[in-house]
């Protein structure tokens, strides 16, 4: 069994503790780290790449699954693949995602929190996730959070 581990979360309790990336190098950022293995660094990327990003898995998503339409909820699950959120099984090479694995911001986190300045930068595929706001997590040892999400 794995402990119950509390996160500090921000000022509203909605998300998880988070640095900006010019906190990247901070002692508090990197302590983070070492204490819980994560660490959410925001802003990485602009508005714009991020618009694209989404614009351009959703096209993976909607091309590969006849069917399915961003906008329209009720068409999601014709999407077989709920468990990890894999739209596709190869590479994605697609301008957005070239642009994201050279982010000089991306760069600058991945080299201060794993204390490494080479860095490989592999071409992968993508992934999405479906909403997770009010959705009740089906596992044995759930603790109510809010009234409306359940968390383990």
């Amino acid at each position: 069994n794995v402990p119950f581990v509390e996160v500090p979360m921000d000022e509203n309790a909605e998300f998880v503790h988070s640095f900006q990336v010019s906190e990247v190098e901070s002692e508090e950022c990197l302590e983070f780290f070492k204490e819980y293995g994560f660490v959410v660094i925001r802003d990485v990327i602009g508005k714009d790449l991020c618009e694209e990003l989404r614009n351009d898995i959703w096209g993976i998503v909607e091309k590969n699954n006849p069917g399915v339409h961003r906008s329209k909820p009720e068409t999601w699950s014709k999407w077989p693949n709920k468990m990890y959120g894999t739209p596709c099984y190869e590479p994605v090479f697609l301008k957005s995602f070239l642009r994201l694995r050279q982010n000089e911001n991306l760069l600058k986190s991945f080299q201060s929190i794993m204390n490494e300045k080479d860095i490989l930068v592999s071409h992968d595929r993508c992934i999405l996730f479906r909403p997770t706001r009010n959705i009740v997590i089906n596992h044995e040892n759930k603790k109510e959070n809010d009234g409306n999400n359940f968390i383990e």
